[in-house]
């Protein structure tokens, strides 16, 4: 006799007949992937705060884009990226306003940070310029004692030789395998009339000693998450469009499901769809210096969205690395 098909319809059953196949699709797929980025910070800010996280002292927390509670007024003001430290047994906290010009940063802009963060909870001010500072700029800043940085040019890197033959970098992004299709093969038609109102995918799955393997969603689940399972799919996965994962469980024969009543169903495999995809853009490196380290920035997209890559010398051998993705931006904020 025939095998016959009940869609295991995901994450619920429906009354179907043989052969359908409903999609489910995982809305959790980004999760893995996706880090959160405060609406109001740009790509210069990103990669500023990176900085900072990479070269803040051990214990130091880095926040981007935080609101301070102004102490005369009692309103919220943002700060591009804050800092809290400690010096010796005191805490301390840093301001580090950010701007991305492609003029010089001007000494009007240094006087309205002084005069926003002298009624903030800071301890220490600094001021980062992509395109470097005017002198009266650096004089008022000095004055206002506040600390002036650029990333700069670097000729001089301890490490230069290692990154000097990499001009550029290859990002491979991979969405981990979804369920898409499931049918559960029966060995009679019967069980397939009997079955198919059931909710199916919660059901257990029962070896011919009676010993419950799972229920049939997990089954497939836990198979798609296996190591070796992933780790060969990310081999073969196109790059220019999604892969769709076909594949059949032969099941232990005497396997069965349990019915209305408790009456056994034998069932002979699980067949099912997947879909995984896999992208590669590549990421030209751009070297340079922040404060007394050596660093390369590069800036490039996983599946749409933003990704920073920052690389900065350490005290050891290997440079640090840290990579970042972030949400797409929304175009209304």
């Amino acid at each position: 006799m025939g095998q016959e098909g009940a869609p295991l319809l995901l994450p619920s059953i429906c009354a179907g007949a043989a052969g359908q196949r409903p999609s489910y699709r995982d809305e959790h797929l980004w999760s893995f992937l996706e880090q959160t980025m405060p609406k109001r910070s740009n790509a210069f800010q990103e990669l500023v705060a990176l900085l900072e996280r990479q070269l803040a002292p051990s214990g130091a927390r880095v926040y981007e884009s935080r609101m301070l509670k102004d102490i005369r007024t009692g309103e919220d003001r943002e700060v591009d990226i804050v800092i809290d430290t400690e010096a010796g047994v005191h805490p301390l906290r840093i301001g580090i306003e950010v701007i991305d010009h492609e003029r010089p940063a001007s000494s009007p802009w240094i006087e309205s940070i002084a005069k926003k963060h002298e009624d903030l909870p800071i301890d220490k001010s600094i001021v980062v310029s992509r395109s470097g500072f005017y002198r009266p700029a650096m004089r008022k800043a000095q004055a206002l004692k506040i600390d002036t940085l650029t990333l700069k040019e670097a000729t001089d890197l301890d490490w230069k030789a290692k990154i000097d033959s990499v001009p550029s970098i290859h990002i491979e992004s991979f969405l981990l395998p979804h369920l898409t299709e499931a049918t559960v093969l029966f060995a009679d038609e019967n069980s397939l009339s009997t079955m198919k109102d059931l909710d199916l995918p919660n059901l257990s799955l029962y070896r011919p000693s009676g010993e419950s393997r799972g229920t049939l969603l997990s089954i497939l689940k836990q198979f798609l998450a296996r190591e070796d399972v992933i780790k060969a799919l990310r081999e073969r996965a196109f790059t220019d469009a999604a892969t769709v994962v076909e594949g059949e469980f032969r099941l232990q024969k005497g396997s069965y499901i349990l019915g209305g009543g408790g009456t056994q169903h034998p069932v002979s495999g699980i067949a099912f769809k997947a879909k995984c995809s896999k992208e590669i853009n590549i990421a030209q490196l751009q070297k340079g210096r922040y404060r007394d380290a050596a660093v390369v920035l590069a800036s490039g997209h996983s599946f749409g969205r933003p990704v920073r890559i920052v690389i900065s010398e350490t005290s050891k051998e290997d440079p640090l690395v840290t990579m970042r993705v972030y949400k797409v931006k929304n175009k209304q904020s």
